[in-house]
Formats: structure tokens, sequence, C-alpha cells
């Protein structure tokens, strides 16, 4: 089993997954989407070095993510991580600040901020936070962030103002304006046309 490179038990009625997934080190992609009732992940999923993409959309019983510390974590490789439809309320920031990662999606989850170590995602590209209620917050974003989908952020009242999020064309919205523009941006794009105004 060390050499299986990819494992998907998608739909099926899986409740825990078990610890010993953390022996599957050759593993590149963990397809676990619409397990609607997995509701425990074990720490040893963060061994898995090799993993390049954790797909957790769907899992509607999934409530959070086991805690782990940054030298914990072993998730060097892993470039998508995908938590569409969870019902997690906060995810560690160990995870967030990976320097692999290039595409996070929350979409549609209870995620009620952001952990301010994102901005150390140096690969991170794509943010997906659309129809997150109850986000009230964004932190600085990482330099390298080129979308953001945030649109139906009820909630969102702010995005950081700081100078690293400024040279990416970001500002301080009042509410309204936030939820009306922020649905698909592309910060290139922004960027070129505050540059033209």
């Amino acid at each position: 089993m060390e050499h299986l490179t990819s494992l998907s038990l998608s739909s099926t009625a899986l409740k825990v997954l078990p610890s010993s997934i953390g022996n599957l080190i050759g593993l590149r992609k963990l397809d676990l989407h619409d397990c609607w009732h997995l509701e425990i992940v074990p720490n040893s999923i963060y061994k898995l070095s090799n993993l390049e993409t954790l797909n957790f959309h769907g899992c509607s019983s999934l409530g959070k993510l086991p805690p782990v510390s940054v030298d914990q974590v072993r998730l060097l490789s892993l470039r998508e991580l995908i938590l569409a439809e969870c019902s997690i309320k906060e995810i560690p920031d160990a995870l967030v600040c990976l320097t692999s990662l290039c595409s996070l999606d929350l979409e549609d989850t209870e995620i009620k901020s952001i952990p301010a170590s994102i901005k150390q995602a140096a690969r991170l590209s794509c943010l997906r936070l659309t129809y997150c209620k109850s986000l009230e917050y964004l932190p600085e974003l990482p330099p390298l962030l080129q979308c953001l989908e945030a649109g139906r952020c009820t909630s969102l009242k702010e995005v950081s103002s700081s100078r690293t999020a400024l040279t990416q064309g970001w500002d301080v919205f009042s509410p309204p304006r936030l939820r009306r523009n922020v649905y698909f941006l592309d910060v290139q794009s922004w960027m070129r046309m505050q540059e033209a105004t």
C-alpha cells in the first residue's frame, strides 16, 4: 500500500477516517467528497508528505480538523485543499500557511475567521470563500494571490488595508459595496483598473 498514489472514498458512509491513512506515504490524491457522515479525521493525515490534493467537498458532518502545530505538519507537497460545504468553523493556522499551497476552497463553510498566518502561504493564488456567511474580516493576504471568490459573505465587513494588501489592489470597503463588488476578483485585473484611474 506504500505505493498507492490515489485513493477515492467519495460518497461512502464512512464516519471515521482510520489513523492508518498516515501509513500511505506515497499518496498524492485523497478524495473524500460527499462523505456526508464523515465526522472524524485523524492527526496522522498530516504525515502524508507527498499528498498534493486533499478533497473534503460536501463532508457536511465534518465540524473540525484535528489541531496541529507547524512543526507537526508534513504536508510539504499539498497544493490543493478543498473544504467546501463542510461544517468547519475554523481551520488550523498550520494548514493555511503551507508554502506549497496554491488553492484553498472554504466555500459555504461556517468559518468565522481566516488565520493571519495565511499571509505566509507564499504560493497561494486562489482563495474561495463564497457563501461563508459567518466570515467578518479578511486578514492580510499572500502576495501572489490572483483570485478571490467572496460573494454572498453577508457578514464580511472589512478587507485588510495593510501595506501588502494594498499593493494587491485591496482597500477597506463598507459592507454594502463589499458584498456587491467582491464576488469574483482577479487581483491583477483589479490592479490594472486602479492604475488606469
